[in-house]
């Protein structure tokens, strides 16, 4: 077993003052923000003139003062000038102008990630300045704030999101050629949504690169390797271990932070290794997030990432941050607010149809018409009406041939589809199953007449099944009252495909269409209520909206007694307002 070197006692004394002159601006309002980077301590500070433009506002700034954690012991500060002791040797003397270099190095790496894959999400470069015996790297962090605070005002779906984006980033660094060494949450901007100030996008900025190293140079004997205490791996604190530096020593830390997110701490050495990449988290160690409302296999899923990121030996975890970026993504969707979860739904959905569509129109020609299979017309998240989609069948006055053989394919093509998505009795899933085979039949016989007939069944079922698929995604939107007498329809339409009895799918099909569109509006109009909006909303408007809701959920619960035009039509119009009211609030915000 390796044994375990600890680092140096943290004797590092922050600036005293609170403002820095670099010449071209001011630093003001300096605090200390990390003491976690062994090559230097980390502040937050303003600048009432880091913009040339006049009227410009205050910047927002973090502020990195070299200050290397391992020559602490050397170092004394007289006010805010750092200065050596006396029987500070030369090889102590040589190393700190090493970090130095590493500061000034800084600026470099930071133009060479501008021409990577990872530009958009690095800060644009800023150099050193020197002060006070040392160097600061500056950088602008206006547009965001830091992981380790905004994670404060983030929920669970969010901050995933938000590690699934670090590890494209990442992804991209590693493509360049290079390593990152010093992933922390107070080394990564979240950047705000300037639509929505107090709102975060899931975009990240990376802004202290005087770790990042080439992967070539990590066997140099003159490369200067740190890491952050227990955010880095155990290669990088580890004299003996500093040849198994790569990619995973990035995979690791962003293990850390998920370790963070839901432990509320990173991991220290001694789990790491006791763990022996067969971690043992259980509900009660998640005291970070509330479990209580999460599916059972979380827990898991964060056991099996943290057994593939948080070990020892490198090679036992996950090589590529695409590989950890997948792995994410499966957890987010575990947490994924209800909303989210159903535009997701509904998305997939539709790039089936789309998949069915381009088909369609592959096989249409000029001279003939499709008949229009009625798959349930869509309202845009912003509440817009979408086209309806198509998907071919011959019309019945063009007998040609080509033309019956492709819609019969597309046909088939359409029910194999979606079929797996409808929870079918077996009666109909049989029904199915004879129309498929005679759809075939059909075609071995080149029957144009029997082709066309059992196609235009096709295309009723597949309008019946769009609609079912719809109305089990759009429920989880309606109220329990209206739920049950929805998902009634749904086994009468069940039975009628059943019994191949076509009036009663297509009577019903209209009522699942009209029921649908009044629970799309619903879930646009309550997207738009989501509590980021309130600050921007007013009281009278957003209770007027929740009554809405309320009237429509209880109307639909007994579906004989809607007027779904009228009601879709209140929606609608609701939702313009509220959208309305939520810009008016923001513009007010600003000024």
């Amino acid at each position: 077993m390796s044994v375990l070197i600890p680092f140096a006692e943290d004797s590092r004394q922050p600036l005293a003052s609170t403002e820095i002159d670099f010449g071209s601006y001011r630093c003001q309002n300096i605090q200390l923000l990390s003491t976690s980077g062994s090559s230097g301590l980390v502040y937050q500070a303003t600048s009432d003139n880091y913009f040339d433009e006049n009227g410009s506002p205050a910047a927002s700034l973090i502020v990195k003062e070299c200050y290397p954690l391992e020559l602490s012991e050397r170092i004394s500060r007289d006010g805010d000038r750092l200065s050596f002791k006396t029987g500070t040797t030369g090889d102590e003397l040589r190393l700190f102008n090493r970090y130095l270099n590493r500061y000034r190095k800084a600026f470099e790496n930071n133009a060479l990630l501008m021409r990577s894959g990872a530009r958009e999400q690095v800060s644009m470069p800023s150099r050193a300045f020197s002060a006070n015996g040392t160097l600061y790297i500056v950088n602008n962090a206006s547009h965001g704030i830091v992981m380790s605070k905004a994670f404060l005002s983030m929920d669970l779906y969010q901050k995933i999101k938000t590690l699934i984006r670090l590890c494209e980033t990442i992804a991209a660094i590693h493509d360049a050629g290079y390593l990152y060494l010093d992933l922390k949450p107070d080394n990564i901007l979240c950047v705000l949504n300037p639509a929505r100030p107090r709102n975060f996008t899931d975009e990240i900025r990376l802004f202290d690169f005087d770790s990042m190293t080439a992967r070539s140079e990590v066997g140099n004997p003159n490369t200067v390797i740190s890491g952050s205490g227990d955010w880095s791996s155990f290669e990088q604190t580890h004299p003996g271990h500093l040849s198994e530096i790569g990619p995973a020593s990035d995979i690791y830390a962003i293990g850390a932070m998920l370790f963070w997110i839901t432990i509320g701490r990173p991991p220290t050495t001694n789990e790491v290794i006791h763990a022996g990449g067969n971690w043992q988290i259980r509900a009660k160690d998640l005291i970070n997030i509330d479990i209580s409302n999460l599916p059972s296999d979380f827990i898991t899923h964060v056991r099996n990432i943290f057994n593939r990121t948080l070990c020892v030996d490198p090679s036992f975890r996950l090589q590529s941050a695409r590989e950890l970026a997948s792995e994410l993504e499966t957890l987010g969707e575990l947490v994924m607010p209800e909303n989210k979860a159903i535009a997701k739904r509904l998305e997939q959905l539709e790039q089936k149809l789309d998949a069915i569509n381009s088909q369609a129109l592959h096989a249409a020609t000029q001279d003939t018409s499709p008949v229009t299979i009625k798959l349930t017309p869509r309202l845009d998240t912003d509440g817009s009406s979408a086209n309806e989609s198509t998907v071919g069948a011959n019309d019945c006055e063009s007998q040609i041939p080509e033309r019956s053989i492709s819609s019969a394919f597309i046909a088939i093509q359409a029910l194999s589809t979606l079929r797996p998505d409808v929870p079918l009795s077996e009666a109909a899933n049989n029904r199915i199953d004879e129309i498929i085979n005679s759809l075939k039949t059909s075609l071995d016989n080149r029957n144009v007449e029997d082709t066309i007939s059992v196609g235009e069944r096709a295309a009723t079922i597949c309008n019946a099944l769009m609609a079912m698929i719809t109305l089990s995604t759009l429920c989880a939107a309606a109220s329990d009252e209206c739920e049950s007498t929805l998902l009634s329809i749904s086994e009468k339409l069940d039975a009628a495909i059943a019994c191949m009895n076509l009036d009663a799918i297509g009577e019903i099909c209209q009522h699942l269409d009209a029921s649908n569109n009044a629970l799309r509006a619903i879930f646009v109009l309550s997207t738009f209520l989501d509590k980021s909006s309130f600050p921007y909303l007013s009281d009278g408007l957003r209770l007027e909206a929740e009554n809405l809701i309320r009237e429509v959920n209880a109307a639909l619960a007994d579906t004989t007694k809607i007027d779904f035009d009228q009601e879709n039509c209140r929606i609608e119009e609701m939702s313009h307002r509220i959208s309305e009211d939520i810009q008016l609030g923001m513009l007010r915000g600003l000024f």
